[in-house]
């Protein structure tokens, strides 16, 4: 009996690590809204300004869609800390991504599994709507600040050297304008090097082959090369700006 009971239990946790590894990711419903949303940022944002104002600066992995609300049209995702860089916040947390299925920005995709974002975030807070409207609420969701114009990709050439993809390049353009002489320096790939991070970029996610770099050309309406950092040149910035603010 015991023996039965021991091979039984063998079973049982053989089928729940099976089925632990495979967890079929849950993806949003679409990645490009029906509309394209039009409007105003409430304010652009350089590097340093951006890590001022966030509560929280983190590297962060994008795990599954949990749910949207068309109301505040916000896309809500379960989310895991890699790297933090100011601020505190749990492992686990959820992201609030404004975009969803009726509606997205411009170049701007809802995020999807497997997502590396460097992100730059501030409480989600739909307060001063309760009495208003029933909106889907998590105590512990966070959101960027200032919306599309501060979301930055991680990816790697195939060396395993990381890079930070300023997807529409406000931050760096804002970076260079206002503070051209204390910004971090970007990184300029040669052509080859620029390929295997387009590649690897669209592999992770095939949707951001509209944002990958390509070439080295600043003019493009959207991200290139020179809109590329070492990631390990950001880590020295903020611990740089982190001893500033201390």
């Amino acid at each position: 009996m015991k023996k039965f009971l021991s091979a039984l239990l063998a079973a049982v946790l053989l089928l729940s690590a099976t089925a632990c590894a495979a967890h079929e990711p849950v993806l949003p419903p679409s990645r490009w809204g029906e509309g394209e949303a039009q409007g105003m940022l409430p304010r652009t944002y350089s590097l340093s300004e951006a890590y001022d104002a966030a509560e929280v600066v983190a590297l962060v992995t994008v795990g599954d869609w949990l749910e949207e609300e068309l109301i505040t049209g916000r896309t809500f995702f379960r989310t895991t800390v890699q790297k933090v860089y100011k601020g505190d916040i749990p492992h686990e947390f959820v992201l609030a991504q404004e975009g969803c299925s009726t509606w997205t920005y411009r170049n701007y995709p809802v995020f999807t599994y497997g997502n590396q974002l460097l992100l730059f975030l501030i409480k989600y807070d739909v307060s001063m709507y309760r009495d208003t409207y029933d909106l889907v609420e998590y105590p512990d969701a966070y959101e960027l600040i200032s919306t599309y114009s501060t979301v930055m990709y991680v990816t790697q050439d195939d060396s395993g050297m990381s890079y930070v993809l300023d997807a529409l390049g406000v931050m760096t353009e804002w970076s260079q304008i206002n503070q051209p002489t204390d910004c971090p320096a970007v990184a300029h790939p040669g052509q080859e090097q620029l390929l295997q991070i387009r590649d690897n970029l669209t592999k992770q996610d095939p949707v951001l082959a509209a944002i990958a770099p390509s070439q080295a050309d600043p003019d493009r309406p959207v991200a290139s090369s020179g809109d590329l950092y070492r990631l390990t040149d950001l880590e020295d910035y903020f611990a740089r700006l982190s001893a500033d603010y201390t």
